[in-house]
């Protein structure tokens, strides 16, 4: 295929990444060989940008309902075991949310991607915490959660994610406790949220015939071949490029990466009640949000268009699109977290000695039905 019949497809691929208006225009009034070409390669790639488009939009709303609980979870245990002014204790530990509905709330949204999302999607974390005694009943508390980038894989998709989390809060024993009346300990904590999710594979999607493109897009195949022709000869001395059975196969290759950022400032206070059964302190509790901040989403994307002739391989490849990451200010979608949730707190302390505790519990938002889950091992020095 001679250079001036490359720019055409070139000009074509540009012209997909315009406005759609824009490409109304040029496909009812198309003359030109690069402007039919654009009308044909605009059916085989804009429903891959419909499909984007739907995580880019759908993908932070998802999030921002279900972000700010997960942040919360980490003020693990009611007990309050230091005993006086300067003791103080350390907490390592490993929790995750559970996310579900993704598919529902965003993917029955595709035209072309698979509706199949790895489901349902988790968000791990690495604990460390710390807490300090200003009095029996009084201890300021700091926590820092985070977990490095991680992959989740399937046959169609890639997802990966990475978080960080920095708090600091205070917790204060109500009641003591006293037979079968459990310790109450009430706690608040400010925390900021940040992290990303990318969502993200390559697809090979839509190998069809250059004559079937052309003819779904309106155009009658014999003079379409005969422009092509027309265009060739201008610049090889006479010869045709596609005889009367040739038909190029299309085919196109999606390389992107919606990515999904988030920064949640929130408040959070919770309400805690234990009872020491021996080694064993089950743990109930009610815990409250109120968050402010941004979930936006950001696109890179390019796609490589294949044609392919009978004895013939030619790859032209250009970015259909370039949308700078969240990180640099510039979104696709921005929406508020949600501005208040409510969350239940189940779990238990072991107390393993003087030293050491093993708390471990589960939480549920109830306005997004998310679940999280934490275990840790905290060593008190008093």
């Amino acid at each position: 295929m001679n250079s001036r019949v490359l720019l055409g497809l070139f000009a074509a691929l540009a012209a997909v990444a315009a406005p759609r208006c824009a490409h109304a225009v040029l496909c009812t009034g198309a003359q030109t060989l690069e402007q039919k070409l654009t009308c044909v390669l605009e059916k085989q790639v804009v429903p891959i940008l419909s499909d984007l488009d739907v995580i880019l939009v759908e993908g932070p709303k998802y999030l921002a309902t279900r972000l700010p609980a997960y942040q919360a979870m980490g003020d693990l245990g009611a007990d309050m075991d230091l005993e006086e002014f300067g003791d103080f204790s350390i907490t390592a530990g490993v929790g995750s949310a559970v996310f579900r509905d993704f598919n529902d709330d965003v993917a029955q949204g595709f035209q072309r991607l698979p509706k199949n999302l790895p489901e349902p999607l988790p968000l791990p974390s690495i604990l460390l915490g710390g807490r300090f005694a200003l009095s029996r009943d009084w201890e300021i508390t700091g926590r820092f959660t985070f977990i490095p980038e991680f992959e989740i894989q399937t046959n169609d998709w890639l997802v990966s994610a990475t978080t960080r989390t920095l708090a600091a809060g205070a917790r204060y024993r109500l009641y003591d406790g006293d037979g079968g009346v459990p310790r109450l300990v009430t706690s608040a904590e400010l925390s900021y949220f940040t992290g990303y999710m990318k969502v993200g594979r390559d697809f090979q999607y839509d190998l069809v015939g250059l004559k079937s493109a052309a003819e779904s897009a309106g155009y009658a195949w014999e003079p379409f071949r005969q422009t092509i022709n027309a265009e060739y000869r201008d610049q090889n001395g006479g010869e045709d490029l596609l005889a009367p059975a040739d038909d190029l196969i299309i085919g196109t290759l999606f390389r992107g990466a919606p990515i999904l950022g988030w920064d949640i400032v929130q408040m959070s206070v919770e309400q805690r009640a234990t009872w020491a059964l021996g080694f064993w302190h089950p743990v109930v509790g009610l815990g409250l949000d109120a968050a402010g901040g941004e979930v936006d989403s950001g696109l890179r994307l390019a796609v490589d268009l294949r044609i392919t002739r009978p004895k013939n391989f030619i790859d032209v490849a250009g970015n259909l699109r370039t949308d700078v990451l969240p990180d640099q200010n510039v979104t696709v979608k921005s929406v508020k977290p949600r501005a208040f949730g409510a969350r239940g707190i189940l779990g238990w302390e072991v107390d393993l000695g003087s030293m050491f505790r093993l708390p471990m519990e589960g939480q549920y938002d109830f306005g997004s039905g998310s679940f999280m889950a934490a275990l840790a091992l905290r060593m008190a020095w008093k």
